[in-house]
């Protein structure tokens, strides 16, 4: 099993990993509400398009390819890289606080890689790494020269979702 620390990258094929597989993630928090969603981004790591955001009010890509559920403190997301578009180059699962909480209130927490009921990858991170961040890139899927790959992001933004949304070069809704 890999263990990701922050930074970190490894190929698919170095961990054996194949095309579909689960992404676990297991946040600690006293109160706070903390939302995981997966963006699905083109080459230029721009969202593809508002259906490639998969969380809780939109749990599934319209392809299939990544679907969303939560079960007590865990959030899973499901994913087949056979069923995503070609336009698709990057997964990137995300956290954000929901109110005025920040990321640094985070106990032990941790996203996993499991395929077929087995993990082979964990990346494990806490708040400690944080300041004033409200949203949190965790963990990136990406392809690069036609091989899949992981990496352990661990980073931050003090906007919150709104934030992430524009990084990723989507609009973010006026609540008026």
């Amino acid at each position: 099993m890999l263990n990701l620390i922050t930074g970190q990258k490894a190929k698919f094929t170095d961990v054996g990993i194949t095309q579909q597989f689960t992404l676990v993630v297991e946040l600690m928090t006293n109160s706070a509400v903390i939302d995981v969603a997966c963006f699905g981004l083109d080459s230029q790591q721009k969202l593809a398009s508002d259906d490639y955001m998969t969380f809780y009010n939109q749990p599934k890509t319209p392809c299939g390819a990544v679907s969303w559920q939560a079960t007590n403190h865990q959030q899973r997301f499901d994913i087949d890289l056979n069923k995503l578009p070609n336009t698709i180059d990057y997964l990137v699962l995300t956290a954000t606080i929901d109110g005025q909480a920040t990321m640094r209130e985070l106990g032990a927490s941790s996203v996993t890689l499991e395929q077929a009921g087995q993990t082979l990858a964990t990346y494990n991170f806490d708040g400690s790494g944080f300041d004033s961040e409200r949203a949190i890139m965790l963990l990136q899927v990406y392809r690069k020269n036609e091989v899949w790959r992981i990496n352990a992001i661990g980073q931050g933004f003090s906007g919150g979702l709104s934030a992430l949304v524009t990084h990723f070069g989507g609009e973010v809704a006026d609540d008026n």
